[in-house]
């Protein structure tokens, strides 16, 4: 059943389906009825009071060291002060 609690009554598909459903334009009582889970259930786990959704991983930008136009060559510019790019994504 549930990969955190192994006592969970529904499994982690059947949340998952119905966050699905749900974003697919669903109401709750619809997704409800569906499934066969009772609507404060299904209510439960779209807010998330119950089984919270999975941590989504959000990429960062890494910003480069540049170096500086100035009079002075040795002079480079302060850490991350640099123009993000694609192949900066951590």
């Amino acid at each position: 059943m549930g990969t955190a609690n192994p006592a969970a009554r529904w499994s982690d598909e059947t949340v998952a389906r119905a966050r699905e459903l749900h974003a697919g334009g669903l109401s709750a009582w619809k997704v409800a009825n569906v499934l066969g889970v009772a609507n404060r259930t299904v209510r439960a786990w779209l807010d998330g009071s119950r089984r919270p959704p999975p941590a989504r991983h959000v990429a960062r930008l890494r910003t480069v060291t540049q170096p500086i136009q100035t009079d002075h060559p040795s002079v480079e510019s302060p850490v991350g002060t640099g123009t993000p790019d694609a192949s900066d994504i951590v």
